[in-house]
């Protein structure tokens, strides 16, 4: 039987050192069967939190563009010392669609049209040279507006709504094809003075019609 001599020695230790540190990295189908249970739980438990993340962030997302773009109207009007118009876009149109809803809808959830109007509250006419189309925003679908008062906004060139009355609208988050708004998904209110002046609130109660 051959002698082992000190250099062998060492090494039969080395390797046996590092058999055991490879043999002790491992986890056993109990461990990893924990470990996908505990993953299972946390999921569960985090999974409606982030729901509602995603959903308030859209209705602070779509309550700040349309926001933004009935500012920019106003300031269209005052600009071109005009008439601009913000009417609800058809919801069954295509994406390249430019017609506003028909029979005073005050749904906007197929997105807004903001153009020149030579007259106003009228329809966006493409044929009349009259009428100029200045935006087209649409919806991600994941979100309610819906208008109380005025379903299409005229802003004239002093920047005020015409007629003189204020319009409002909820934008509210969808959820099992209803308008919903709560306390872990609360709604917003956009209100637009008569004086033009537009403005985001939280939506009061459970209701999504301001």
């Amino acid at each position: 039987m051959p002698r082992l001599t000190s250099g062998s020695t060492a090494m039969v230790k080395v390797m046996a050192g590092r058999h055991s540190r490879s043999h002790q990295s491992g986890y056993t189908v109990v461990e990893l069967m924990l470990g996908i249970i505990i993953l299972s739980i946390l999921s569960v438990i985090a999974l409606p939190n982030l729901r509602d993340f995603m959903r308030r962030n859209a209705v602070i997302a779509q309550s700040n563009s349309l926001l933004g773009d009935l500012q920019y109207a106003r300031s269209e009007a005052i600009t071109r010392r005009g008439l601009v118009s913000v009417c609800p876009r058809a919801s069954d149109a295509g994406e390249a669609a430019t017609a506003c809803a028909t029979g005073g809808s005050a749904s906007f959830d197929g997105g807004w049209l903001i153009y020149v109007t030579p007259t106003a509250n009228t329809d966006y006419n493409a044929a009349n040279a009259a009428y100029q189309l200045l935006r087209v925003t649409s919806t991600n679908g994941t979100v309610s507006l819906r208008a109380s008062g005025n379903t299409m906004m005229t802003f004239n060139a002093r920047g005020e709504l015409t007629p003189l009355a204020d319009a409002s609208l909820s934008v509210c988050t969808k959820a099992g094809g209803s308008s919903m708004s709560n306390t872990k998904v609360p709604g917003k209110n956009l209100t637009v003075e008569s004086s033009g002046r537009a403005a985001i609130s939280n939506l009061d109660g459970g209701s999504c019609t301001p």
